[in-house]
């Protein structure tokens, strides 16, 4: 499995859940709307910033796997085996 897949079906189950738990923000009142609405806030935020680090940690992987190429053709005749 990719990171980007990872990243999409993560993105997709966290939407479904969002959803649900907004539609049932309509049966709360009070001080629990109020703490299950800044719970729901900070979730969203800590959602926002996984798929910002998805993104982060599939680019460096990416250029990580360009590098050892670069350096696999450039190193690899030296070996002589």
């Amino acid at each position: 499995m990719s990171v980007d897949s990872s990243r999409i079906e993560l993105r997709t189950r966290q939407e479904t859940t969002r959803a649900a738990i907004e539609v049932a923000l309509d049966g709360w009142v009070g001080a629990s709307a109020i703490a299950l609405t800044n719970s729901l806030a900070r979730w969203k935020a800590g959602d926002a910033a996984m798929q910002i680090d998805l993104v982060r940690h599939r680019d460096a992987l990416a250029a990580s796997s360009r590098e050892f190429i670069a350096t696999d053709e450039l190193n690899g005749g030296a070996l002589n085996l």
